[in-house]
């Protein structure tokens, strides 16, 4: 069975389609005309906002494609300064003669469009075309996608990378027999979305082989307890198992892949072993430990930072902070934090908009329990789960500024708002239902 049949593509389409055009004009509508026009205290000229990296990221690429016009292409490289953006934009811009943000955004909205397509082909895996659409629409909607899809930035290509890994782990959970062609459209998906990752955030890719790995286990799991009328095929078992070996060769094929701290010396942390757990996992946890000391103190004085105090000593230490690692991956900005001045220009007005970004997540998370309740796609929501909570709290563990978790998480925490939004109608239709029942 595939996603790709006439009808369910023409709907795919019309999302991809709606989605670019919407990111597209909104994000030079911003870059045009707000920041200019309506919001010139937050203009840091060109159409960028104040108080970001893309400002760093729009000079330096100017730079470099000075340089590219001067001497040749044989001085542009992929990541300046180890930031891919900068390539790309200064590649751009090489190319066009145009040194401007907006030549960006047709890249940019495609990229975000494709985020909004894995996600409503997942959504269609659980629940009806209508109700896909509106769950996806949290994804395109919210003020702070704007921001993504609207300036220089990492997020919109790590973003659909991670939207197209997930679908491809949804679809194993949710079909139990592929073709060979279904086979090499998944083995497709996961190595683009793989690069995607691996383009801007390098250190992502683990996270995202560690996710598919659990994430395999569970699938392969209900595959050898399926008790329905269709047997797995071998195929659908070759794809489970390429899905895992192509992102795995990737990840061992790169080589120099940056901490997820980003840059800096720090000074070693003192690391207990724990004799109980094997030395391979022991050893990953003491990585955990020394990227959170060093994001700390690269950014020491961040205005949203939390539990800077924190460090990890053992394994021990590092199981003890995941439930609060859990809670600030689901749930910061927390209410205390959704309003007050802030040190970069225009925090305060990001801080009220993450806020009521923040309640409505708030509103959203109960319903995928009853999302999860519900027996017939039990699998694909535990997917799901899996692929949203897992590389979250990974990253709660190591980023100990809620702004920067905020931006990194945006497609994980969409999926779950998504799922969330999709458990509400369902108990609203089944509770119609049964106040029928009962009236009739």
């Amino acid at each position: 069975m595939s996603d790709f049949r006439p009808r369910k593509l023409l709907r795919a389409q019309g999302v991809f389609t709606l989605a670019f055009f919407y990111s597209l004009s909104v994000g030079l509508l911003v870059q045009l005309v707000i920041l200019p026009f309506v919001l010139p205290t937050l203009d840091a000229g060109q159409g960028l906002l104040k108080g970001g990296d893309w400002i760093w990221f729009q000079q330096e690429a100017v730079k470099l494609a000075n340089r590219i016009h001067q001497e040749g292409w044989v001085v542009w490289e992929l990541r300046p300064h180890g930031n891919a953006p900068i390539g790309i934009a200064a590649a751009a811009y090489a190319s066009t003669g145009i040194s401007e943000p907006w030549i960006l955004m047709p890249l940019n909205a495609g990229l975000f469009a494709v985020g909004a397509t894995c996600l409503y082909i997942m959504f269609t895996l659980i629940t009806s075309y209508q109700l896909a659409f509106v769950a996806t629409m949290p994804y395109v909607l919210l003020p702070s996608a704007a921001v993504i899809f609207g300036q220089i930035h990492k997020d919109v290509w790590s973003i659909a990378g991670i939207a197209m890994v997930t679908l491809v782990w949804g679809r194993f959970s949710a079909y139990r027999t592929l073709g060979w062609k279904d086979v090499g459209i998944q083995a497709a998906l996961i190595l683009t979305g793989v690069l995607l990752v691996w383009l801007v955030r390098p250190y992502l890719v683990q996270v995202v082989l560690v996710t598919s790995i659990l994430t395999m286990l569970v699938v392969a799991w209900t595959g050898l307890t399926w008790r329905g009328h269709v047997k797995n095929s071998p195929q659908w078992w070759f794809g489970v198992i390429l899905s895992i070996v192509l992102p795995l060769v990737f990840m061992q094929s790169l080589s120099g892949v940056e901490v997820l701290s980003g840059s800096g010396e720090v000074e070693p942390i003192a690391w207990h072993h724990t004799e109980l757990i094997p030395a391979s996992l022991d050893n990953a946890l003491s990585q955990f430990a020394e990227r959170r000391r060093a994001f700390t103190e690269v950014y020491p004085h961040a205005d949203s930072n939390i539990d800077t105090e924190v460090e990890f000593h053992s394994a021990i230490d590092v199981v003890r902070y995941i439930p609060r690692a859990l809670q600030i991956a689901l749930f910061s900005p927390f209410p205390d934090m959704w309003g007050g001045d802030g040190a970069s220009p225009g925090a305060e007005h990001m801080r009220f908009v993450a806020g009521i970004e923040m309640a409505f997540t708030y509103f959203l998370l109960p319903g995928v329990l009853m999302v999860f309740m519900r027996r017939e796609i039990r699998c694909t929501t535990a997917v799901a789960l899996i692929q949203t909570t897992v590389p979250i709290v990974i990253l709660a563990l190591v980023v100990s500024n809620v702004g920067t978790l905020y931006r990194m998480r945006y497609a994980y925490l969409q999926l779950l708002n998504g799922l969330g939004l999709i458990g509400w109608v369902m108990w609203i239709q089944h509770w119609n239902t049964k106040s029928r029942r009962i009236v009739g």
